[in-house]
C-alpha cells in the first residue's frame, strides 16, 4: 500500500465552508475509490480553517497514474469547481509506502 498525508486550507471558517468541505471531500474520495482504485481516506480538524487527511492507494504506481489524469471527467469536474469555492490547492505534506498498519478497522456511525 501506498499513504498519502495531505494539509487543506479553507477559505472561511464559518460552519457552512466547512460542511460543504466534509461533503466535497466525501463525494472525491467516493469517487477515487470507485473509478481510480483508491483505497479510502481519513479526515482531521487540525483548527478552524485547517485540515489534514490521509488516503491509501494499492501502490505508487496507482496513485501517480491518478494525479497524472485530473482531466475534466464528470463527476470530478463538478466536484473539483465546489472544492475551488471553499478550500485553497491541497498540500502533499507526505507520500510513501506503508511498510506496518496498526491501524483496527472501526465503523463511526455518528460520522
Amino acid at each position: 500500500m501506498y499513504a498519502v498525508t495531505y494539509r487543506f486550507l479553507l477559505k472561511n471558517s464559518d460552519a457552512e465552508t466547512h460542511a460543504e468541505f466534509i461533503e466535497v471531500w466525501r463525494a472525491l474520495t467516493d469517487v477515487f475509490a470507485k473509478r481510480r482504485g483508491a483505497l479510502g481516506s481519513r479526515l482531521h480538524k487540525v483548527d478552524e480553517t485547517t485540515y489534514m487527511a490521509y488516503a491509501q492507494w494499492p501502490s505508487q504506481s496507482a496513485y501517480e497514474a491518478d494525479a497524472q489524469s485530473g482531466g475534466p471527467e464528470e463527476p470530478l469536474a463538478s466536484l473539483r469547481k465546489r472544492w475551488a469555492l471553499v478550500c485553497n490547492p491541497a498540500e502533499v505534506m507526505l507520500a510513501g509506502d506503508v511498510v506496518a498498519d496498526l491501524l483496527r478497522p472501526v465503523s463511526f456511525p455518528h460520522l
